[in-house]
């Protein structure tokens, strides 16, 4: 009786001397014999679907099905402190109005820039300051 596993390919290897089969080594499922015609299909970390016959320990693929498609894991980036993006917002502007020399290096206009690209940045992304609640009192649903 056939039954079909997914299984990652661990390594493959081809007949020894004076045998008739290969054998695939899966993670998931240890070795099966594999006819030296079927061998090539499989290759090392590949995942993939097969059909197999097993008689007590020893399994025996009969037909490569499918490789299995997975979805790749979306990385997400953890979204930022309010006051750390604020700081980095004045600091990079800052950093800009130096290089371009529209600013001197001194502590009051320094200062003066600083908090100057905090207003713009409260004003464009928002304080960090929390929302009233009279603000949520308004007709757009939530």
């Amino acid at each position: 009786m056939s039954e079909v596993a997914e299984v990652t390919i661990q390594y493959v290897n081809d007949p020894k001397p004076g045998k008739k089969m290969g054998s695939i080594k899966t993670a998931e499922l240890g070795y099966f014999g594999v006819f030296p015609n079927m061998l090539r299909q499989f290759s090392t970390n590949e995942v993939c679907r097969v059909e197999y016959e097993s008689n007590g320990d020893f399994k025996k693929v009969t037909k490569k099905l499918a490789s299995a498609v997975r979805e790749p894991t979306k990385q997400v980036r953890p979204r930022s402190d309010p006051a750390e993006s604020e700081q980095i917002f004045a600091v990079a502007l800052t950093k800009e109005f130096i290089a371009r020399g529209d600013v001197t290096c001194d502590s009051d206009s320094l200062t003066r820039v600083v908090n100057t690209c905090r207003e713009v940045y409260r004003k464009t992304f928002g304080g960090t300051e929390a929302q009233r609640r009279d603000d949520l009192n308004d007709s757009v649903p939530y």
